[in-house]
């Protein structure tokens, strides 16, 4: 009803708990840490959440070297607003 009275949509409990447990997945707690905090009696039901966040493949592709700190920054583009590409009348 708070939210809604705010003209925010509705957020069930089950939405909020499953934004926690990914979150502290995706910031390196330990699933078993999760899913004794958060009230699950089965590690397969936190595994769903595990693998929508990521988590379980994070960190995979970093072998291949695809990204350059060292670059970031080197090719920056500027766009002019939409207005300015339109020809001229």
């Amino acid at each position: 009803m708070f939210l809604l009275g705010l003209g925010l949509p509705a957020i069930r409990f089950h939405d909020l708990r499953a934004t926690w447990a990914t979150l502290l997945l995706c910031k390196g707690v330990e699933p078993i840490k999760v899913m004794k905090a958060g009230g699950w009696r089965d590690i397969k039901t936190l595994m769903i959440y595990v693998r929508k966040a990521g988590v379980d493949i994070r960190g995979m592709s970093d072998c291949l070297d695809l990204h350059d700190p060292a670059r970031d920054g080197n090719n920056v583009l500027t766009f002019r607003p939409a207005e300015a590409n339109s020809p001229k009348k």
